[in-house]
């Protein structure tokens, strides 16, 4: 047994399905030219480590969340354009401070945000005040809120603990 308690051979087995998930993922979106990205995932690729370093797994999924920013972008003007409230959850931060920071008519509610000036965000929302939407950190807005304004939630991307998806989604129904 390894450190980590996997045989060699099923340490060698999960490189090489990671190593396929990313190919994929690069073939079936050929507009991803992000250096960074690719450079990071080759990085946890190359490791010697039996498990790729937590650091550039972390580092790899930041950045493919924010490879999906424009994407996330046209779906907001979307929504928009319908007039329909949207809930737009993402583990990143810096992804939704970049695509709604100084966008008109949305909260962006994160654990940056004040705890009174988040109660304020979210209760806006819920009354109508809030025009389009709000975003939320699923970290910061997994709990304790009410969201059911929203007929509609979009996940940037998921929190690695499954149950505070769960709890972020339940916030909408």
């Amino acid at each position: 047994h390894t450190k980590s308690g996997l045989e060699p051979d099923e340490h060698s087995r999960r490189k090489l399905l990671f190593a396929q998930r990313v190919a994929m993922y690069f073939e079936t979106r050929p507009w991803t030219t992000d250096v960074e990205l690719k450079e990071a995932v080759k990085g946890v690729l190359e490791s010697k480590h039996e498990t790729p370093a937590m650091t550039e797994l972390a580092k790899v999924r930041a950045l493919l969340s924010r490879a999906k920013i424009a994407a996330l972008t046209e779906q907001v003007e979307k929504f928009e354009a319908q007039g329909e409230p949207l809930v737009v959850f993402c583990q990143h931060v810096a992804v939704l401070e970049q695509v709604f920071e100084d966008r008109v008519g949305w909260g962006l509610y994160t654990g940056k945000v004040s705890q009174k000036a988040r109660d304020g965000i979210w209760q806006a929302f819920q009354k109508g005040e809030t025009e389009h939407g709000i975003a939320l950190s699923i970290t910061a807005g997994a709990e304790g809120i009410n969201l059911t304004r929203a007929g509609f939630e979009l996940f940037v991307d998921r929190h690695f603990n499954p149950s505070k998806n769960k709890q972020a989604r339940d916030r909408v129904l």
